[in-house]
């Protein structure tokens, strides 16, 4: 990545006083600032500006003040180095069984990717009454305790890198009864 330099004056105190500051590119979210107040280094012009009678009596006009860049001391650097972290990609929640009644179990499984290649860690949550036998893990087991009103469970998965990446994955099981079974009267 390139990271681009640029001179912007901005003002201190007096309407009159100028700095430099110099910002890297905002894609790196790094402001630099190098900016002075006092009067004798270069960066600020103190005196007051020249009115239009006297600008019209001079016959050269004084130059400009040219900004100059604060420079490092001689001999000195500084290596700067900008990584980006990748939220993991959570691409499939599954379950063994698509309906649960009170007291019945399903089989999890999450299957999720970094980008980066960090090492992921799992989190499931559900407000259903029923727990999962190991919350942690990629592949637990969710026992339901009690049927919920609305008669559905939502189990979220929560995928975390080791450098603060998140991301999320939610499977919706149905939260019911067995359907009764009919039998006819073969008679």
């Amino acid at each position: 990545m390139q990271l681009t330099q640029i001179g912007r004056g901005i003002s201190f105190g007096s309407p009159y006083r100028r700095g430099l500051a110099l910002a890297t590119s905002a894609l790196a979210g790094v402001l630099l600032c190098g900016c002075s107040t006092e009067a004798d280094d270069g960066l600020n012009d103190t005196s007051q500006p020249p009115s239009a009678s006297s600008a019209l009596q001079t016959s050269n006009p004084p130059a400009a003040p040219q900004p100059t860049q604060p420079q490092a001391p001689k001999g000195t650097s500084a290596d700067v180095t900008i990584t980006f972290n990748h939220a993991p990609q959570v691409t499939n929640v599954l379950s063994d069984v698509g309906r649960l009644d009170a007291g019945d179990r399903a089989q999890l499984r999450v299957s999720a990717h970094d980008v980066d290649g960090d090492k992921l860690t799992y989190a499931w949550k559900t407000e259903c009454k029923g727990s999962f036998n190991h919350p942690s893990s990629p592949t637990p087991t969710f026992t339901l305790d009690e049927l919920p009103i609305p008669s559905s469970c939502d189990l979220v998965v929560t995928v975390t890198d080791d450098h603060g990446g998140e991301t999320q994955g939610i499977l919706t099981l149905a939260a019911a009864p067995p359907p009764p079974v009919v039998v006819a009267d073969p008679s």
